[in-house]
């Protein structure tokens, strides 16, 4: 396998220790691999026609499922079956014979597709292409079947880190002058909120990405931009583009000297007062800039480097009434065709700019439908949430013989002005090694180029992964996911920093989702505050879905479970859409994040990506970091629970196994 994950060529386990729920033992579920025989009980008309009814609930594909083969195994009331349940084909001529003769069929088939499943990759080979064997998958052609089997998993990171920017003030000593790594020279007194300190901050880290040799973007974020009202005309002036640097435009023009000797031919236009004024200026215009072009490129220069200052002192120098260029062009005129020339060619840098500073594609990045432009390139914005509010000095390990009080200069954090950086890779698929590279480049030039700080749990820095699909996910899938998560997220948690289990942008979905809420064994009123997260659809309903979740789930192995997380794992399958089982999977305050973000709509099946909903599993539960090799084991960790979820064939109950195992 090519990918940056390692493959993952075993089965997960099939079953675990048979425990007792509620002091009674569930029938016995059959495997896939196990087609019913004489000494066992086949289906009947009831069970078939219940299957079916839940699999399109499920949004499963009816021809590729499994049947329970040993009866009853609801934990409810047998004799209630729930709405939609039918005998009308117990009655019908045949009509259950022929249904259990093609389930025996279904069974034999999907017997042989387990052993191939065993000896390979439940990955694709970047050299070729497999047939996705998901039961979550419903197309509703074969044409849509056949484009959904070269779909492949994505994944996108959210690298957040706080880095130092400058001393703070302009008499300030650089407080580690041995280090070498950059700190701004031209923005002190800049307000650290001001677009200009923000964009001028940003783009240095956009600059340092692309001498990594990934590529970057500069892109117009809401926030960082300034909307303040009533600024000075001083400010004002201090405002710069989203693509521009108070750093750059603090430096010499390089194309100034070059340009100093530069003056234009007289255009053929004379003045003419009857003729019409515009068409006279326009005309002039046209035939200056041609000519500005035409010195950068016989110079040897790029017009991309030619600053605004350099363009107004060349117009107001060459342009003036009487002089070599306009003649005895009139006042008013001259005027308009130094404005016209100065706009135009202000204009026409900034435009060529924005082609080279906006709009690149990352060649290894990944199509979805509907997915955002600006997730086809890495870019590069500000956390307002990753900062030093909550740091002090007591956070740091001072040197000997160090004294805090009476001193003239700041102490750490203070001694730096701090800015909270968030890094976002493209949407990037698992199985080409070129992503993986690309990531450890980008850590590896940020490490050396600036002065990051140490992560701390004051810090509140994270490293957020996005894990997706081209082919999106079904209920089936989701379903799987957070029973999944649910029974082993405290062991997840335990491979992070200890804050991280109690951290507010990471909160437990075993503790703090709305539908754990809905649960809560020793608090009545919370229970009732969240009642409306719990699945609709009543006692009948949530008994088809026990029966439909048990041929999946190996409950027998979950009975050293509290009755708590069994009840989460229960009810996470009674839902029937995707909205409503997102929304009790989310935390219940909406100032919180979980330890994963559900950012899923739909119904049976997730809707296309969009500016309100990315459609992806969003895993928080990492701290923030640089490291390659420690993101890479995290993403490994991530990569097998997501394909667990998605690739594990029908029948094959051995994806959930309690945390004592």
């Amino acid at each position: 396998m090519s990918g940056p994950f390692r493959p993952i060529n075993n089965p997960p386990r099939t079953t675990g220790p048979s425990r007792p729920i509620n002091q009674r033992r569930l029938a016995r579920i059959a495997s896939r691999n196990e087609p019913p025989d004489a000494t066992r009980a086949r289906p009947t008309a009831r069970d078939v026609e219940d299957q079916r009814s839940l699999d399109d609930d499920n949004n499963t594909d009816p021809t590729n499922t499994d049947v329970d083969a040993d009866g009853d195994v609801s934990m409810g009331a047998a004799d209630d079956e729930g709405p939609g349940s039918s005998d009308s084909m117990a009655g019908a001529p045949g009509g259950a014979a022929v249904d259990v003769a093609a389930w025996q069929e279904q069974q034999q088939a999907m017997g042989e597709d387990s052993k191939s499943w065993s000896s390979s990759s439940p990955l694709r080979s970047s050299g070729g292409s497999s047939v996705t064997d998901d039961p979550g998958d419903d197309y509703g052609s074969r044409d849509e079947r056949a484009r959904a089997a070269g779909g492949k998993l994505t994944y996108g990171i959210e690298l957040e880190f706080l880095m130092a920017v400058d001393a703070g003030e302009p008499e300030a000593a650089d407080p580690h002058p041995e280090d070498g790594r950059w700190l701004a020279r031209y923005l002190f007194g800049e307000n650290p909120e001001a677009e200009s300190f923000q964009y001028t901050v940003r783009n240095r880290c956009v600059d340092a990405l692309r001498r990594a040799g990934v590529v970057v973007n500069k892109t117009d974020e809401i926030d960082l931009r300034d909307y303040s009202m009533g600024a000075s005309e001083e400010e004002d002036a201090r405002k710069v583009d989203f693509i521009d640097s108070l750093e750059d435009m603090a430096m010499p023009d390089p194309n100034e000297d070059a340009l100093r000797g530069w003056s234009p031919a007289p255009p053929g236009v004379r003045w003419d007062g009857r003729a019409d004024a515009d068409v006279a200026v326009q005309t002039m215009v046209e035939g200056l800039m041609q000519q500005f072009v035409d010195a950068h490129t016989s110079r040897g220069i790029a017009l991309t480097d030619t600053r605004n200052a350099t363009v107004d002192r060349l117009a107001a120098r060459l342009l003036a009434p009487g002089g070599s260029v306009l003649g005895d062009w009139p006042a008013f005129a001259a005027e308009k065709v130094r404005l016209g020339f100065a706009n135009n060619a202000k204009e026409e840098i900034r435009d060529l700019r924005l082609s080279r500073e906006t709009g690149a594609i990352d060649p290894h990045h990944v199509d979805v439908p509907g997915m955002g432009d600006k997730y086809r390139a890495w870019l590069v914005t500000k956390d307002p949430s990753v900062s030093t509010r909550a740091v002090g000095v007591r956070h740091y390990e001072m040197p000997p013989g160090y004294v805090l009080d009476g001193r003239d200069f700041p102490v750490p954090p203070d001694n730096y002005r701090w800015w909270g950086a968030e890094v976002i890779t493209p949407v990037y698929d698992t199985e080409n090694r070129a992503c993986a590279d690309n990531i450890q480049r980008a850590v590896r030039q940020l490490r050396e180029e600036f002065r990051i700080h140490k992560p701390m749990s004051a810090v509140r820095s994270g490293v957020h992964v996005h894990w997706g699909h081209q082919d999106g996910w079904t209920l089936l899938q989701l379903k799987r996911f957070a029973s999944l998560w649910i029974v082993i997220e405290e062991s997840l948690f335990g491979l992070h920093r200890s804050d991280r289990s109690n951290f507010k942008y990471c909160r437990s979905l075993r503790e703090h989702s709305r539908l754990a809420y809905a649960l809560s064994p020793d608090n009545p009123a919370t229970r009732a505050k969240y009642r409306d997260f719990l699945p609709r659809g009543g006692s009948a309903a949530s008994r088809r879905y026990d029966r439909y979740m048990a041929s999946r789930v190996p409950l027998d192995s979950l009975g050293s479970m509290d009755g708590r997380l069994l009840g989460l794992v229960q009810n996470i399958w009674r839902y029937s859409n995707i909205n409503t089982l997102a929304t009790a999977m989310s935390p219940w305050s909406f100032t919180d994040e979980a330890a994963v973000r559900w950012n899923v709509t739909g119904e049976k099946r997730s809707d296309d990506p969009s500016m309100v909903s990315k459609q992806t599993l969003e895993f928080r539960m990492m701290q923030g970091t640089l490291d390659f090799e420690h993101i890479m084991h995290w993403m490994q960790v991530c990569h097998r629970v997501i394909l667990i979820t998605r690739r594990i064939p029908v029948g094959d109950t051995g994806f959930i196994q309690t945390e004592t195992e």
